[in-house]
């Protein structure tokens, strides 16, 4: 089992500004992942991972996005299309810290707010990212998705 970020810590990685190494970032087509690497900007050793993962086994249109630190490990994975969790359907947020206990315990899909996202379509998926991102406070000044400008 993969050991809680201590609060102090995931607050820490959590409210650092970070910026995307790309100034591109690609949607990743059906069945498979889009990784996105990222770095804070005014502590540069800091680095972070972004996933959009359209993997789905059982659900073909599976869609999950992740954001790991590479110091401190997974901090964030929304489920936007996938299997329900303890009897909360997707859209759910698992968030990494000792408070969610270890992402055991999700923030439902009508409690997201401006996270509560549909997927259904490529300008969706952009939308999904954007939003994940910037939920992480990734900024995207200067950066497109999938050709779009932000």
């Amino acid at each position: 089992m993969i050991p809680d970020i201590e609060t102090a810590q995931f607050i820490r990685l959590l409210e650092l500004e970070k910026r995307c190494d790309e100034s591109t970032l690609n949607l990743p087509t059906t069945g498979e992942q889009a990784r996105y690497n990222i770095t804070a900007l005014f502590e540069p050793d800091e680095r972070f991972i972004a996933l959009m993962n359209r993997k789905g086994h059982i659900q073909r249109n599976n869609l999950t996005l992740i954001m790991r630190s590479k110091s401190s490990g997974v901090m964030m994975r929304y489920d936007i299309v996938g299997a329900d969790h303890n009897w909360v359907p997707t859209p759910h947020l698992h968030v990494f810290d000792a408070q969610h206990h270890n992402g055991r315990v999700v923030i439902a899909g009508a409690d997201l707010g401006d996270l509560r996202l549909d997927a259904s379509s490529p300008e969706n998926l952009i939308h999904a990212l954007a939003w994940f991102l910037l939920y992480n406070r990734v900024t995207l000044t200067g950066v497109a998705i999938n050709g779009t400008a932000l």
